[in-house]
């Protein structure tokens, strides 16, 4: 039994992630394919447009075995930080045997060649990266420039100013760290990340079907005059079916809606420093900041040429959930992954859940009450870090279900009654 793994967040699953699913299973003769998810908030800050439930859900339907969360640390972290949790957690679960990832290249020997200079971290490089960093370039600028001075290739510059391409050396990255027998396999994506066109792409099946960013497809449905059949071409049916149900009932969410909240924790500055990824700089910017502005005016006021506004939104999402640097600290010394919440599975999948929770050497969870009883094998420090992640998971849960209610009017279940999704 093959089964191979894929970290996404599927905001919404769209035709190229059913393309990335088809090539995963062609390259690597998996017998099923299993994707850890982020939950309610995401990599750049933002919250997810859909519930963690019913984006899995649709995964399940378009062909994911199952769906386990990424817990709320990774999931809103750094690239690094995101990539490293994720695969960790693929280690743990143990019958994983490739993780398949969508890059603007698919040359596998070319992404590891970088990731191999990045976890060697050679001495030149170190101190060409150190120069770039004292001359004000913000990290990612920093490594770009350090690796493509050190390989003495220009060229590499384009392959490392791409969004998926750098997820995908930290993908190699944490395999490479990690000692990991996952194999990695790259898919060829051929629509940027940041994309809003949506008619150029013809999926390379003969299906006729489109394939546009998530990107494109957010701002399509953010818009006044949105009417799905805008969107048709450039989702599963099954996709469009869920997407209608729950229109205008507890979705789509908006990252704007978390600004009363913002006010609240800027008015009484009852933050510190320690909050994760926050910086001197930003800390001292936030401490200045009026609490009297949108969203956008906030990052556009806070934002500099070596604070980036993806690290300010997932700064001002860490703020609200006051996870700090602390707690982060903590996971990444003590194993980093400590349970696999499961979200959704596929009803003749279930062979590989119950495969899962017999070899796998973090708990699976499949009832959100057995939490503490399925972590009581863990010693009594790992298990007070383990319960502080869950607590930042089902905390998550709780205050994206009551932006759901304050824009719908929608009462969502909290983690606890609800159970992970099954499909047919």
């Amino acid at each position: 039994m093959k089964t191979v793994a894929i970290i996404a967040e599927y905001n919404p699953f769209h035709n190229g992630h059913a393309y990335q699913l088809e090539m995963a299973k062609k390259l690597t003769c998996a017998d099923y394919a299993i994707s850890v998810m982020g939950g309610n908030f995401l990599q750049r800050g933002q919250t997810a447009m859909w519930d963690k439930y019913t984006r899995a859900q649709i995964a399940c339907e378009n062909g994911i075995d199952a769906v386990f969360e990424l817990p709320f640390p990774y999931a809103t972290g750094s690239a690094g930080d995101f990539a490293y949790g994720a695969v960790c957690m693929l280690n743990q679960i143990s019958n994983i045997d490739f993780l398949c990832f969508g890059a603007e290249t698919d040359d596998i020997d070319l992404l590891s060649s970088i990731a191999a200079v990045i976890c060697s971290e050679p001495t030149p490089y170190k101190e060409i990266l150190k120069d770039r960093l004292s001359k004000g370039d913000p990290y990612p600028l920093a490594r770009q420039k350090a690796i493509c001075s050190f390989t003495n290739n220009t060229e590499l510059d384009t392959v490392l100013t791409s969004p998926n391409n750098i997820l995908a050396i930290e993908y190699i990255c944490a395999l490479i760290k990690t000692g990991s027998n996952i194999k990695p396999v790259a898919v060829k994506r051929d629509v940027d990340y940041h994309s809003l066109d949506t008619c150029g792409h013809i999926m390379p099946a003969s299906t006729g079907k489109h394939i546009a960013s998530a990107t494109a497809i957010r701002h399509i449905i953010d818009t006044d005059a949105f009417d799905f059949f805008q969107i048709e071409n450039l989702v599963s049916k099954c996709t469009l079916e869920i997407l209608k149900q729950h229109y205008h009932k507890d979705s789509p969410q908006h990252v704007s809606d978390i600004v009363p909240w913002l006010q609240q924790r800027f008015i009484l500055s009852d933050y510190s420093e320690d909050i994760c990824d926050m910086s001197a700089e930003l800390f001292n910017r936030l401490k200045k900041l009026s609490p009297y502005g949108t969203y956008a005016e906030v990052i556009d006021t806070l934002k500099t040429k070596n604070i980036t506004a993806s690290r300010i939104s997932r700064v001002l999402t860490h703020l609200l959930f006051n996870y700090t640097a602390h707690d982060r600290n903590a996971f990444f010394e003590n194993g980093v992954a400590f349970y696999a919440n499961l979200l959704a599975l596929k009803r003749q999948s279930s062979k590989i859940i119950k495969y899962s929770s017999k070899e796998s050497q973090i708990p699976i969870i499949t009832k959100k009450a057995d939490f503490n009883s399925k972590t009581k094998e863990l010693s009594q420090e790992k298990q007070a870090i383990a319960s502080r992640m869950w607590q930042l998971d089902t905390m998550a849960t709780d205050f994206y279900n009551a932006l759901i209610f304050n824009r719908y009017g929608e009462k969502k279940q909290n983690d606890y009654l609800t159970g992970p999704v099954v499909t047919e």
